[in-house]
């Protein structure tokens, strides 16, 4: 046995895990883009990829780094970013090697992201209250976003209220009420949004494709 502490990993399991969540959302008819931040390993993400993953979800600038410097060219950083200028350049530097996704949950915030070669996802908050704005409000922030300059490529949320005992069902149905009402929200500022983009390891089961688009488990690679 090597020095601890060692990561002890059955690779086996692993893959089974990987191959039964790519096989749920080819189902049920929805993008998977596993949260890397769970393994934050280029090999494994690459046996992700390999199973159908459309890409990869990050939590930082310095792991969607890594994983463009490993050859993944589509990665959604979750999570609104607050962009100084050290972000700023990292974030152009990054969109040279990769497609780049970002958070946004603030007019202030898309301020400082106006005229970086990113697209955004518009944060909906469907009831862990982390971060987020409220599902009606989206269409507004949207439709601020494109005034700036921005692509709005759709909506994202995470309902991490699913971790709770026995409520991953109702994270779920929270989930798919929330964002159907921000994609009414877009469609009333005229803001193009297909995607729709939610899920956690829990409520992955209860999830279906009526208005939810992607998928972002990350923990269900290691359950």
């Amino acid at each position: 046995m090597g020095s601890t502490p060692y990561l002890r990993l059955d690779t086996a399991v692993m893959d089974a895990n990987i191959a039964a969540m790519a096989a749920r959302c080819a189902a049920s008819h929805l993008a998977l883009r596993p949260h890397a931040k769970t393994h934050k390993s280029p090999q494994v993400a690459r046996r992700q990829l390999e199973a159908g993953a459309v890409g990869l979800t990050v939590a930082t600038i310095g792991e969607a780094e890594v994983f463009a410097e490993a050859g993944v060219d589509d990665l959604f950083i979750a999570y609104p970013l607050w962009v100084d200028a050290d972000a700023a350049a990292r974030l152009r530097a990054l969109a040279g090697r990769s497609r780049v996704l970002v958070g946004c949950d603030s007019v202030e915030a898309a301020r400082r992201l106006a005229r970086l070669p990113v697209e955004v996802l518009v944060e909906v908050d469907s009831g862990h209250h982390r971060s987020g704005v409220d599902p009606a409000r989206a269409g507004d922030l949207a439709a601020a976003c494109t005034d700036l300059g921005l692509r709005v490529r759709g909506t994202f949320t995470f309902p991490g209220h699913s971790y709770a005992p026995g409520v991953a069902a109702v994270a779920a149905a929270d989930e798919a009420a929330a964002m159907a009402v921000a994609a009414a929200s877009l469609a009333s500022a005229l803001v193009p949004g297909p995607v729709a983009s939610g899920g956690s390891t829990p409520s992955a089961a209860h999830t279906t494709s009526g208005v939810v688009t992607e998928l972002r488990p990350g923990v269900y690679v290691f359950g």
